[in-house]
């Protein structure tokens, strides 16, 4: 709506629209947004709402630290424009040595919230997150552009290592690149740390490789399995078009000076993320990879395509969930203390085996 509110307008009408997100009645028993329910998808849609209707802006790296009401309403007052870090601090305290959680897809960090506060309290845990969230800046194209551009956010907080990375989907070959990075710079890298993903599609150098990947799916699902798996892709194929008329839309609303609406913006970062990830050619890593697997995923062996990439093998962990899932709360907490005890292990104490299966 944009138009020209009080302080206190604004007040309401955010506390209002905080409310309605999370469905709240009578006085919530917290003021953390996830807490109450509130998921990343939501904490975007919220921010996104606020930008496009108030023209007020905060970030998600600055949500996701304080992610109360209050603090809300702090950075809007204090209108910090000027953060533009890729760096998300989840979870600052505690005398271990950092672990960096890479950005999924969609580019945000906030995905990592659960997992911040499920892990020790001496485990301190960072996010990093896609550059031109905010739609300041420009955003990275490459896995390596970002890889370079996130170990210059880490070394604000760890100038030097052992280094300790992970990541989901996406956030997987960044972790690796990250990982590959450092070690090129002689810096160590103590922990490699892969969420559920098995990264089969990199494999797929053709389109009859694909469709034999495909075909195989279906045959090993059932009828039911089969027509969701046909739907999902479908789905998937669907999103791509529509964000490939968002890229199109980008670049006429860049040719006139202008930046896209908050919503087309995020779809633009993920699609950007989307090719980076199958351009990216995966490097080797000279250590152990730690591999964490939903006890529910119906995921393809991971084996096959990590143990290239590392030169002492896969080291494999079970834990409750399934794909992302596993980062929400219950499995979560399962999640948390599986990684707390991989962590806690030095790079010589993790086994130099082809996999080590629980």
């Amino acid at each position: 709506m944009r138009t020209r509110l009080s302080p206190n307008e604004i007040e309401a009408e955010i506390t209002e629209r905080w409310r309605r997100v999370l469905q709240l009645e009578g006085t919530p028993s917290s003021d953390d947004f996830f807490e109450l329910g509130g998921t990343s998808l939501e904490a975007m849609q919220l921010l996104t709402g606020i930008e496009e209707d108030l023209g007020l802006a905060v970030s998600l790296a600055a949500f996701a630290e304080r992610p109360t009401l209050q603090g809300l309403l702090e950075e809007l007052q204090a209108a910090r424009g000027e953060r533009t870090s890729s760096l998300v601090t989840l979870q600052p305290n505690g005398t271990g040595a950092p672990f960096f959680f890479m950005h999924a897809g969609l580019g945000h960090a906030v995905f990592a919230h659960d997992l911040a506060k499920s892990m020790s309290e001496d485990q301190p845990l960072y996010g990093l997150q896609s550059r031109g969230l905010d739609g300041r800046e420009e955003p990275l194209t490459t896995i390596g552009a970002m890889a370079a551009h996130y170990i210059e956010a880490m070394k604000t907080v760890q100038p030097h290592g052992p280094y300790r990375v992970g990541g989901f989907c996406m956030g997987a070959m960044l972790a690796l690149e990250v990982a590959c990075q450092l070690q090129d710079a002689g810096e160590e890298v103590s922990h490699l740390v892969v969420f559920s993903t098995d990264a089969f599609w990199k494999r797929a150098s053709g389109i009859r490789d694909q469709l034999e990947l495909h075909r195989r799916e279906i045959a090993g699902r059932g009828m039911g399995g089969a027509v969701w798996y046909i739907r999902s892709r479908l789905h998937f194929r669907l999103y791509r078009l529509y964000s490939i008329g968002v890229i199109l839309l980008q670049r006429l609303y860049a040719a006139r000076g202008n930046s896209l609406p908050p919503r087309l913006r995020y779809v633009y970062i993920a699609q950007l993320n989307y090719r980076s990830s199958w351009r990216y050619q995966p490097r080797r890593f000279h250590g152990t990879i730690s591999y964490f697997q939903g006890d529910a995923d119906r995921l393809r062996d991971p084996i096959p395509f990590w143990a290239k990439l590392a030169t002492h093998g896969v080291e494999m962990h079970s834990v409750a969930g399934e794909l992302e899932h596993m980062f929400d709360p219950p499995h979560v907490e399962h999640l948390a203390g599986a990684l707390s005890q991989c962590l806690g292990r030095s790079a010589a104490e993790v086994p130099r085996r082809q996999a080590l299966r629980p």
